[in-house]
């Protein structure tokens, strides 16, 4: 009961309370219910590179809340597959252990690194709170594995699943909606479309199958589409015709060559038919244009399903493989033609061609990538070469005319370039053709390539849309309210990058 005494000063009568009756007044109810989490997120089966994303919900307890996650076995945070820069990974932080969620992909155990595969293993994932005094955990237990007997949750399943995005009204992965992009942004007139076709395609493969090594998957197998295609839980498919016709690698793609000579497709990068063996070709630019039509567009015709679809044919495990096999056509050429019975040479670098190689190396790849034009900043430009040069100094590389000052790489690459003056809007990027020579001393022709700097929060095409996002996320055209000229403008077109009056397969069945 509250003390209550009554005194007198100056004849004022004061209540005299004490500071535990205070107390007691105004908090009648000072104990709070016990503390308890729940962990919700995830599912109970998981494969081993796929994303999991859990959370902690706290009931009862005091305040602050703090959170400690712990996961058994091997983690990552995340990964960078896109084509525009080169692979990387984020490794987890201690803060991302400390919120009141936590996500992160699945590494393997070392039981499921190909080529062992022995099947699912319990990973635990367990949280504990401090919810002010009180303490409370809870943990919960996701068989993770690498799945073995489901078609639909092989490799490319869970890789084209990751990193979803919004795209024409469907949430598809992001290396998903950059193979529609290479069809969206590139045609037969684009300059240099035969090379880019060839280079999109490798780092797009490439990117695949590092991920793949990351999360202990094997690469992919190549496969001729002159013969059947293969069958297993890793390469079957839902959505495929019933019959496959044979398609040989025509005659003119070989090194032995045939009696027949190639026709034109007669597409705007075709230079001219009449080859009759892969060295016909003058360049890799008209090789790839050749490749491309009908040949590429033949197999995907006759494998047909998903194959047929530019937006959905990498979720085939066909594509890949496939791919795989067109990439060999370009690597073969860029090896040039075998050397003569009983040609001999030193390995030395020498300023003289040798028949064992002819050809002069060239540009594959560059960071960022070729393929996307529109980019809000430029600190440094990477290059791979086709194979290893020697030679390369900083000024070989030119940014708006100003040389770049520093250069780290070797072999083939990456050879990353910095220290030129900070572009501005349009960017001319050039590898000049100064003292770069492979080792077998073929010298360097020089390469030129394109971008547009754009800004953040500009919004240059009043489409609604700042630059930095039809940039770095739609992929649009910051300078065109409708990138793919179908009438709809970009912020209110749920597909930007397809006009929806125009068919989206790949060529169609032309013979050879």
């Amino acid at each position: 009961m509250t003390r209550i005494k009554s005194i007198e000063l100056q004849h004022v009568p004061i209540l005299m309370i004490s500071v535990a009756s205070v107390f007691f007044l105004f908090n009648t109810n000072t104990a709070s219910a016990e503390c308890t989490v729940s962990i919700s997120g995830g599912t109970s089966i998981m494969n081993v590179g796929q994303k999991a994303a859990l959370t902690a919900t706290v009931t009862g307890g005091g305040t602050p809340l703090s959170y400690q996650w712990s996961v058994s076995g091997d983690i990552l945070k995340d990964y960078q597959e896109s084509t525009q820069f080169l692979w990387s990974t984020t490794p987890m932080a201690p803060a991302d252990f400390q919120g009141p969620g936590i996500a992160f992909y699945w590494k393997p155990d070392a039981s499921q690194i190909h080529p062992l595969n022995e099947g699912p293993v319990d990973r635990t994932v367990s949280v504990d709170v401090q919810a002010g005094a009180d303490v409370c955990s809870a943990q919960t237990i996701i068989s993770v594995e690498r799945n073995k007997t489901d078609i639909t949750r092989q490799a490319e399943d869970i890789y084209l699943a990751n990193h979803p995005e919004l795209d024409r009204n469907v949430i598809r992965g992001r290396a998903l909606k950059e193979h529609k992009l290479w069809h969206s942004s590139i045609n037969f007139g684009t300059a240099g479309y035969g090379t880019l076709f060839f280079d999109f395609h490798r780092a797009y493969i490439g990117r695949f199958n590092t991920w793949r090594r990351e999360f202990g998957y094997p690469t992919t197998v190549t496969w001729n589409p002159g013969t059947v295609i293969p069958t297993g839980v890793a390469i079957n498919h839902l959505n495929r015709k019933a019959t496959y016709a044979l398609t040989p690698k025509p005659t003119w793609f070989t090194v032995p060559g045939g009696t027949k000579l190639r026709p034109s497709n007669k597409k705007a990068c075709d230079t001219g038919g009449g080859q009759n063996d892969l060295f016909d070709f003058t360049n890799r630019a008209h090789l790839g244009c050749a490749v491309s039509a009908p040949y590429h567009g033949n197999v995907h015709s006759r494998v047909g399903g998903d194959m047929l679809n530019v937006s959905l044919s990498p979720a085939d495990p066909i594509f890949w493989r496939w791919h795989s096999f067109l990439d060999g056509v370009s690597q073969e050429y860029l090896a040039g033609p075998p050397a003569p019975a009983g040609f001999s040479s030193s390995s030395s670098v020498g300023r003289r061609a040798t028949a064992l190689d002819t050809r002069a190396p060239e540009v594959i790849y560059q960071v960022p990538f070729r393929l996307f034009r529109y980019i809000t900043a430029l600190p440094s430009v990477t290059v791979i070469f086709s194979e290893a040069v020697v030679g390369v100094i900083p000024q070989d590389l030119r940014v708006n005319g100003s040389p770049a000052t520093r250069v780290h790489g070797k072999g083939a690459g990456p050879y990353v370039f910095t220290g030129y003056a900070t572009p501005v809007k349009k960017v001319r990027v050039r590898l000049m053709n100064d003292g770069i020579w492979d080792l077998a001393g073929n010298a360097f022709v020089g390469s030129t390539w394109r971008y547009q700097l754009v800004k953040s929060g500009v919004d240059t095409d009043s489409d609604g849309v700042s630059d930095d996002v039809e940039a770095n996320i739609l992929r649009t055209n910051p300078f065109n309210a409708d990138t793919d000229g179908d009438g709809l403008p970009d912020r209110v077109d749920a597909d930007p990058l397809m006009n929806r009056n125009h068919s989206h397969t790949h060529s169609m069945d032309m013979g050879q």
